[in-house]
């Protein structure tokens, strides 16, 4: 993983035992709470959208959403903004639907966009300022960009708590 940290995906344990809004918010709170305990950082929100126009905002509801039931409602406007840039630049360039992961570690929120499109051998996605990534690049504590091979890639992005 992106920094060394290790990222443990809690979603399906959460949707096979929480059939209800309720029970699946308090595993998740019970395994956030042991895990972060141990350092681990876990995905608490993942959510797979379709290549749409509307899908960009459809993302930044989920992210803003799912961002305040963990509990960091200081960081919704941030990682909705984030996750907005990512999911457009998904929909604009890669043209391919994606996949947003939220997770939460020590004092740090990751957010993660995979899309099917593969990066190019030796490219890097540049930040320029006041436009998308760059804006993305001023609010994240770290970011970068993880290719998936065939499979498409993956950009990544902590913000601080």
């Amino acid at each position: 993983m992106a920094g060394g940290a290790e990222y443990l995906d809690v979603g399906h344990v959460v949707q096979f035992y929480g059939h209800e809004d309720e029970l699946a918010d308090r595993v998740a709170g019970y395994l956030l709470e042991a895990l972060r305990g141990e350092g681990v950082a876990v995905v608490i929100a993942t959510s797979t959208f379709a290549f749409s126009s509307d899908a960009p905002a459809a993302a930044r509801h989920f992210a803003a959403d799912a961002v305040r039931r963990l509990g960091a409602a200081e960081l919704a406007a941030d990682a909705a903004l984030v996750v907005t840039e990512l999911a457009a630049n998904a929909v604009l360039h890669a043209h391919t639907g994606f996949t947003v992961d939220l997770a939460a570690g020590a004092g740090v929120l990751r957010i993660s966009v995979r899309d099917a499109s593969p990066l190019p051998p030796g490219a890097g996605l540049p930040a320029v300022p006041l436009h998308g990534l760059g804006a993305v690049d001023a609010l994240a504590s770290r970011w970068g960009v993880e290719p998936l091979g065939h499979s498409g890639k993956s950009v990544w992005v902590e913000l601080s708590r």
